[in-house]
């Protein structure tokens, strides 16, 4: 589980970061002390909770976050303020809980937990559906991808290529701006489930051929977003009809 903590006093901040870990303890602590810090590490990590201070540095208040990010907010709201004059709007932005200092921590730790157990509700619910949907249809558009921390849902056509990295897997991305996925998962497991718009390249490689750019005699290929990954020699003549197969369906 992902949790954000914003707040600009650094100490406080540490206090309420070492309260949530007592609750959940194998969460990833994320931390920002402004609005455009804790923007950017919303757009780029998609936090599942998020507790924030609603009056930061220079004079801001968080609801500026909420109300100019890139992308819908998916994770939950826990606002914590010294005055009640919050509460409304924090209320009409649709936030989970509404904290006033000084915390008091049995309300604290009844308020996370209650957070938690909905997360994880919710993450059951989102495997089901998907699990249900993916038996429903012969086309697999998305899979359910863990690391050591969570588990998410990922579109496969946002997925350029698969990499064996021994017993995990590297997922590496269209996006050349977003950073690599390693899963707990060995390679053979995703070759079972995904669809045939990906082929099994080389033995440490799967590859999407919707992000083919091209392939040489020297076995490689290069992708659409810049990367090259290793053919397989033997395979090359199959790779070559199965992308010539799927081009032309």
């Amino acid at each position: 589980m992902r949790i954000l903590v914003i707040e600009d006093d650094l100490s406080y901040r540490g206090f309420i970061v070492n309260e949530v870990l007592k609750i959940i303890p194998n969460a990833e602590m994320l931390e920002a002390s402004s609005v455009d810090q804790a923007r950017k590490l919303i757009e780029k990590n998609n936090p599942n909770l998020i507790l924030s201070d609603i009056e930061l540095e220079d004079n801001r208040i968080s609801f500026e976050i909420f109300e100019n990010l890139e992308k819908p907010l998916e994770g939950k709201v826990i606002f914590i303020s010294s005055h009640d004059t919050f509460a409304m709007r924090a209320i009409k932005m649709s936030a989970c809980d509404y904290i006033l200092k000084p915390i008091d921590l049995d309300e604290f730790r009844v308020i996370i937990s209650k957070a938690k157990e909905e997360i994880i509700l919710e993450h059951q619910n989102e495997k089901l559906n998907l699990l249900l949907s993916n038996f429903s249809s012969p086309d697999v558009k998305k899979i359910l991808v863990s690391d050591r921390k969570e588990t998410i849902v990922m579109d496969l056509a946002d997925i350029a290529f698969f990499e064996s990295d021994g017993q995990y897997t590297k997922i590496v991305f269209n996006d050349i701006k977003r950073d690599d996925f390693t899963s707990s998962m060995p390679i053979r497991h995703f070759e079972e489930m995904i669809s045939d718009d990906f082929y099994r390249c080389h033995r440490s490689y799967i590859v999407n051929l919707n992000s083919v750019n091209s392939f040489s005699f020297t076995n490689s290929i290069k992708l659409k977003n810049g990367r090259t990954i290793k053919l397989a020699k033997l395979k090359r003549g199959d790779f070559k009809d199965r992308l010539k197969y799927f081009m032309s369906k």
